[in-house]
């Protein structure tokens, strides 16, 4: 899950606010925020761009956990 809403509070921005910037609808950072969509992949760099923050920084922990360990998983190593 994408941690969009904490870094854009962080920011002080509104979920329109930031539609604007990267050109997207408000709804849509709605449903990001709630984890029902996730942004395209075109639309991260603008993403990151607009809340001034790295990829690392919008994942949450235990999604980069589950990911390293599927990434394991993957390579036959558990």
């Amino acid at each position: 899950m994408l941690d969009i809403e904490l870094q854009r509070k962080n920011k002080r921005l509104s979920q329109e606010q930031l539609a604007k910037k990267i050109g997207v609808h408000q709804t849509a950072v709605s449903q990001w925020e709630k984890g029902t969509t996730q942004p395209c992949a075109s639309r991260i760099p603008k993403l990151l761009k607009a809340l001034d923050c790295k990829i690392e920084d919008i994942y949450r922990e235990e999604e980069r956990e589950d990911a390293r360990k599927n990434n394991l998983d993957d390579k036959g190593n558990r």
